[in-house]
């Protein structure tokens, strides 16, 4: 590994993943450069995309912080949002935000 990588961090226990482990990534939003978390599962076979976990809200981007990003914790994702505490890839809910029907939680990522 090049020096200043950081290892790759899997998480084990997400709905849906079939028990599979998951390898959670960190990119940036295109336009305003907010956190953004998405998840691949990686075997012999290659990777396959599994799950975005953030959602991008431009209006309400000024809210964040450093760092920080909305987590989408409903319909496919839900109970994503957990797992991901419990496993400290993103701290504590921040706060919330509407959007649309459901609210999005704000957290500090930690890897």
């Amino acid at each position: 590994m090049a020096e200043g990588a950081k290892a790759p961090v899997y998480v084990e226990g997400l709905p849906h993943s079939g028990g599979k482990r998951v390898e959670i990534r960190k990119s940036a939003y295109r336009g305003n450069g907010k956190t953004a978390l998405y998840g691949v599962m990686v075997d012999e076979g290659g990777e396959k995309d599994f799950a975005v976990f953030s959602v991008n809200l431009p209006a309400e981007a000024s809210k964040l912080g450093a760092g920080q990003t909305y987590m989408k914790n409903w319909s496919e994702n839900a109970g994503m949002l957990e797992v991901l505490q419990k496993a400290g890839v993103v701290g504590p809910t921040l706060f919330e935000v509407q959007t649309g029907f459901c609210k999005a939680q704000a957290v500090q990522v930690l890897i």
